[in-house]
């Protein structure tokens, strides 16, 4: 047995019967691990199949199993080396990225009190606010009146509209950098020496690397620089979570500043904040929104 906060097992016998119930032998070595570490993911491999328990979650408020059946033992190699380097490196993080220094101007007058300008009728506002952005985040943690027409308002966006605003065929035409793009200085949080990879390794990665189907077809540069860009939706991949905001879907840009071009498919995320989760309107939560907005401020 290999111990760690989440644990690995390795035995040789069957993880599963034919029926695909975990084995005997494979529950006899999870009790033992719980017994160690109760809350902690185990994974069982005698390296044809892979078995990963996990323990309830706030989402997930029942245990589960995951089996993934394999001919390749390297697989299973993988999957266990991943959750060593997962337990080894800080939670969420893979990578440092820098933190702008953020100097504070002694002579910027923070607003205080509600706004001078009028509340606008729901109707206005339902009809003209599209996202989180259109309204002034400072205002409504100071304004009770503002903040719950802005909850009105994702009430009844989140009715009327669908989550999944796109599907197969549609073209959708795009700014290209509408919102900006931001590439920081990313360092490994462990130290680095390319000389100390081994020669396998070296040819494995060179072997897996994926290069950008926009420099395969010679068009990175061109997107780069263009001002739009034309895609059409093949498929849908994931509608995405009740919790989240985000859909998935397979796609193809078909022209960049109206030039027709071939490229290979890619993965496009589309990010919708009017699908935000957000608690209801009692009266605990909105004093939880008007504090948290007071101290972020």
């Amino acid at each position: 047995m290999l111990q760690i906060s989440n644990t690995t097992l390795w035995q040789s016998d069957d993880l599963f019967h034919s029926s695909g119930q975990v084995s005997p032998r494979a529950e006899y070595s999870l009790s033992l691990a719980l017994e160690h570490t109760p809350s902690s993911t185990i994974i069982i491999t005698n390296f044809k199949d892979i078995a990963i328990f996990s323990p309830p979650t706030i989402d997930h408020p029942e245990s589960t199993v995951e089996r993934i059946s394999t001919t390749q033992p390297s697989l299973a190699l993988r999957v266990l080396t991943t959750a060593y380097v997962l337990d080894a490196i800080p939670a969420g993080r893979f990578i440092d990225v820098p933190s702008p220094d953020i100097e504070i101007d002694e002579d910027v007058v923070l607003p205080e009190g509600p706004p001078q300008d009028p509340l606008l009728g729901d109707e206005e506002v339902f009809a003209t606010h599209r996202r989180h952005c259109d309204f002034d985040m400072a205002t409504l943690v100071r304004d009770r009146a503002r903040a719950l027409q802005f909850f009105r308002w994702h009430e009844h966006v989140s009715k009327k509209f669908a989550k999944l605003v796109a599907h197969p065929k549609d073209m959708l035409t795009a700014k290209t950098n509408e919102v900006g793009q931001v590439v920081p200085d990313v360092r490994s949080i462990y130290p680095f020496d390319a000389s100390e990879i081994s020669s396998d390794t070296a040819a494995h990665f060179k072997a897996i690397q994926r290069e950008s189907p926009l420099v395969t077809a010679g068009t990175a540069e061109l997107f780069k620089q263009s001002k739009c860009f034309t895609l059409q939706i093949q498929d849908i991949v994931a509608e995405g979570s009740k919790r989240g905001i985000c859909t998935v879907y397979r796609c193809q840009i078909t022209s960049i500043d109206s030039v027709p071009v071939s490229i290979s498919p890619l993965c496009l995320k589309l990010f919708d904040d009017r699908f935000q989760l957000l608690e209801k309107t009692t009266r605990s939560s909105m004093t939880t929104f008007f504090l948290g907005g007071l101290i972020q401020s």
